[in-house]
């Protein structure tokens, strides 16, 4: 990898009146699964969430990196998201797991879990893998990071670090 990475993983989590899971408690799941010196931060219990923008950012800086957290993030879909999405009313209130590839010039790549029958771990894992190593190559990765993560910094009452084992 060129340049490390930023993604953020957004859930959407409620359908007209209903609410399908807990995001917080997504995002303690993917906290507690996920490498030790990951760089991540996660929004608090409790934290007011910024539109369902962000729930969970990730700074990625080895592409070895990439196949271990989208095998997490594919972990907390079939967790939290499959076992929800038949219990809607209508079609587009489904319960979603969103990850952005953070790019500079503000064209992220987005990929959405939970909007079609048959979706798979193995073309989920490859297409994030394929798109943080084009993104790591982008010279506006850096920029993109610095944006991301002045977005959480400037949120601290709503944002914590991961905690380290």
């Amino acid at each position: 990898m060129k340049h490390a990475v930023a993604i953020t993983i957004s859930f959407k989590a409620t359908g007209g009146p209903d609410t399908f899971f807990d995001i917080y408690s997504a995002c303690d799941f993917l906290d507690a699964n996920s490498p030790d010196d990951l760089e991540a931060y996660h929004i608090k219990r409790g934290g007011q969430r910024l539109c369902g923008a962000m729930d969970y950012v990730v700074i990625l800086n080895t592409l070895g990196s990439v196949a271990s957290i989208a095998s997490l993030i594919w972990l907390a879909y079939e967790k939290f998201v499959l076992p929800n999405r038949h219990k809607v009313r209508e079609e587009t209130d489904r319960p979603e797991l969103m990850v952005e590839v953070c790019r500079d010039a503000g064209e992220p790549y987005w990929i959405h879990l939970g909007e079609a029958e048959g979706e798979n771990a193995e073309v989920f894992v490859k297409a994030l893998q394929q798109e943080v190593e084009e993104a790591s190559e982008d010279p506006g990765a850096p920029d993109a990071i610095v944006d991301v993560l002045g977005q959480v910094k400037s949120y601290t009452d709503v944002f914590i670090s991961k905690q380290r084992k």
